[in-house]
């Protein structure tokens, strides 16, 4: 069974009914029968005219709608304060690890290079891993970030694996829970 093609304007349906039906829009007289609009000198001045431009107002919703154009546009307000404030939320003093390289070393180790973005005074504690061609974990190492320091800094983890990894990455950061 074979399926026909689709149709659509691009494939000229649309242009072969217009050739075969005479519009309106149809003059003869532009050269070899092709159809273009006719253009009329009242429907251009029309356009240009500040007179006749004046005389048709802008189209008004209609009555009794103003409710609901107010309630539809606080709507739209309130959603767009809201999505802002869950962004601004989820991101402050969030733990943020950027992978800025990674070196295989040998067929058995490899060295991750990251940048940790944390909150003053957080201990954190990353997973660092190495993958192979097919994305499998080769090798993996936690790292203890103390809570002292600057809150933003560069580590280097050097990564064991079990045979030859093609990358490494940071799987996860995540804060330790400090003891009063």
């Amino acid at each position: 069974m074979v399926a026909a093609p689709l149709l659509d304007s691009s494939s000229g349906c649309a242009w072969t009914h217009m050739r075969r039906s005479r519009s309106d829009t149809w003059d003869p007289s532009y050269g070899g029968g092709r159809a273009y609009p006719r253009m009329d000198p009242d429907i251009l001045s029309s356009a240009t005219d500040p007179r006749l431009r004046a005389r048709m107002p802008l189209p008004r919703p209609a009555p009794g709608t103003t409710r609901w154009w107010v309630i539809g546009v606080l709507g739209c307000v309130s959603a767009v304060v809201v999505i802002v404030w869950w962004g601004i939320v989820s991101t402050t003093g969030s733990v943020r690890p950027e992978v800025t390289g990674y070196r295989v070393e040998s067929a058995s180790e490899v060295l991750v290079k990251y940048d940790l973005h944390r909150p003053e005074g957080v201990a954190v504690r990353c997973r660092v891993s190495a993958l192979d061609s097919s994305k499998a974990r080769v090798g993996t190492v936690e790292d203890a970030v103390p809570a002292a320091g600057p809150t933003s800094l560069r580590r280097e983890v050097r990564v064991r694996t079990s045979v030859r990894a093609v990358t490494g990455v940071v799987d996860s950061c995540t804060r330790v829970p400090t003891t009063p």
